[in-house]
């Protein structure tokens, strides 16, 4: 590995606030910034950097109007760029609403093409307001027009298509900041909403009259003095509309019987993202976290409406997919990265899943960037 030189980046983030919420309209200022990469941090093998000259900063990402990336040099240049939120300089908030058109007309300054893939580390509400057009989601293409949402979720892959026949408003937000204060049903529902391990991240047709309200009173909401008052109201009107949105994607919530099931399934999720390479099995998860095959599926069903074990069936075969697209390893090294002993049981469970070979999915993956 080569040695890499990190240079220090000036911070332009609010130090004095706990504040984590976003909400912004593309405005000008994200992009007003010299096209001069500085590599701010590693994660991994893979570098984070930003231009840091006017509102970029080396906290890990910024919203999409701030992105940070990865500038991949040399063996890391095949890696997918992460991007982090970072509020914007004149924010305390971890929210932001902002127009695709100012997004789109700021993308020269930008360090990446944002019709390449990119990782990204927190929450996109994706609304097509005028025309139709596509955009790319962890490896599959949704085909979108007037009134549709999408919903990314943190740790996807994303890529948009830039075009002047689709007009459009992003809501982005950190988990950190929708989490707080948030009681069980209103938890159950943002999971089973970005659920995009076992569910489709398009709602067809959902940006409704009052959904409209909805955003235009957070818009409204923005523009008052920044204290705790209005980051509260701020995240109530953010979890009213999520929860209209997952009642528009017919989820229908079981009852949350007991209040530490949130901290479970948190603990759950986060044992598969270390484990899943060692184990697969569903009991070998609940065992680690303390509790029984029968509760976690329970609590799985009641958050996310999936079984756990369709739960992480669908998580390893996203990472699989993952591994391919950043590394197009044989199949002896996938089946190694992903934890299978052996190659033809890595094909038989992705086949049996996605209907196709990895190499197969490897192939169509390669003929859709060229």
């Amino acid at each position: 590995m080569q040695n890499l030189h990190l240079i220090p980046a000036e911070r332009h983030d609010n130090p004095t606030t706990s504040c984590r919420f976003f909400l912004f309209p593309f405005s000008h200022q994200h992009y007003e910034t010299t096209y001069q990469p500085k590599i701010l941090f590693l994660s991994y093998t893979k570098l984070s950097l930003s231009p840091c000259e006017n509102h970029f900063s080396a906290c890990p990402f910024s919203s999409i109007l701030s992105y940070h990336t990865f500038l991949p040099t040399d063996a890391a240049m095949s890696e997918i760029p992460r991007v982090y939120f970072h509020s914007p300089k004149n924010s305390a908030y971890e929210f932001e609403i902002t127009s695709l058109q100012e997004l789109f007309t700021k993308q020269k300054r930008l360090l990446f093409p944002l019709e390449q893939p990119h990782r990204v580390h927190f929450y996109h509400l994706l609304i097509i307001t005028k025309g139709s057009g596509q955009h790319h989601i962890d490896f599959t293409s949704y085909n979108v027009q007037e009134g549709d949402v999408l919903l990314i979720a943190p740790n996807q892959i994303h890529a948009f298509e830039i075009t002047d026949h689709v007009e459009g408003i992003i809501l982005l937000f950190t988990e950190s900041f929708i989490l707080k204060n948030i009681n069980q049903t209103q938890f159950a529902a943002v999971n089973a909403l970005f659920n995009y391990h076992t569910s489709s991240p398009l709602l067809q047709q959902a940006y409704t009259a009052d959904i409209r309200n909805d955003i235009e009173a957070l818009q409204t909401e923005c523009r008052h003095p920044q204290n705790a008052i209005s980051e509260e109201i701020l995240r109530l009107q953010l979890n009213l509309l999520l929860l209209k949105l997952a009642r528009k994607k017919y989820i229908v919530m079981q009852p949350i019987e007991h209040t530490e099931w949130k901290d479970t399934f948190a603990e759950f999720r986060k044992s598969l993202e270390r484990g899943y390479t060692t184990t697969r099995n569903a009991a070998d998860f609940a065992e680690q976290i303390g509790v029984s095959y029968k509760h976690l599926n329970a609590i799985c069903k009641a958050i996310v409406g999936s079984t756990a074990k369709e739960f992480i069936d669908a998580y390893v075969v996203l990472e699989i997919k993952r591994h391919i697209a950043v590394h197009s390893p044989t199949t002896k090294e996938l089946a190694i990265q992903t934890g299978f002993d052996e190659p033809t049981n890595l094909v038989k469970f992705f086949k049996r899943h996605t209907g196709q070979t990895p190499r197969m999915f490897m192939t169509k993956l390669k003929q859709q960037t060229l």
